[in-house]
């Protein structure tokens, strides 16, 4: 068994065991989608210049184990600071939600 909670699979992310949650066999619980959500708002558009400062996920119905697809896109660009949106998206169906506030890292001169 794979240590990993999702693999990849073109635009799909295929969760493992790890990822069942405790209410049911088959949704997950809310850590696995979290992560995954995070991990897309860290690495959308340049993210390696930035860093996440604050993060809200939003769990909008039971997120089934089956095959996800991460859409990202930004609600606020910005040199400084910018708001990224991610959905989670089950068989077109959207399951969770996040929106991640991005700071600059680089130091600017004064």
């Amino acid at each position: 068994m794979s240590n990993a909670l999702y693999t990849p699979d073109g635009d799909h992310f295929v969760p493992s065991a790890l990822a069942r949650g405790p209410w049911t066999p088959k949704a997950q619980h809310g850590g696995a989608p979290a992560a995954l959500l995070a991990r897309a708002a860290e690495r959308f558009e340049d993210g390696a210049r930035t860093f996440v400062a604050r993060l809200t996920i939003e769990l909008l119905r039971p997120v089934p184990l089956t095959p996800l697809v991460v859409r990202s896109r930004f609600a606020r660009p910005g040199k400084k600071v910018q708001l990224v949106e991610s959905t989670l998206v089950a068989s077109d169906t959207e399951v969770a939600r996040c929106v991640a506030l991005r700071m600059r890292r680089e130091t600017v001169p004064l």
